[in-house]
């Protein structure tokens, strides 16, 4: 990490990630929507998207190895 980004504020979402996505939830949910991160939100559903398909993927290459 160079001066430059040590010099820069992190983000809600740099910060503390934890902290973050309750902020979202809560902010969700109270339907406070102009509030939300909505960047860094969208990419967040988006890799749990693709998280969830590779681990699909992933266990039925075990399960059809066990199988044959």
């Amino acid at each position: 990490m160079n001066r430059i980004d040590r010099l820069r504020a992190l983000t809600p979402y740099e910060a503390d990630y934890v902290q973050w996505c309750a902020e979202q939830g809560a902010l969700l949910r109270e339907a406070r929507f102009p509030d939300l991160d909505r960047e860094n939100l969208a990419e967040e559903i988006e890799s749990l998207g693709r998280r969830d398909k590779r681990e699909i993927r992933s266990r039925m290459e075990v399960l059809l190895a066990h199988i044959s």
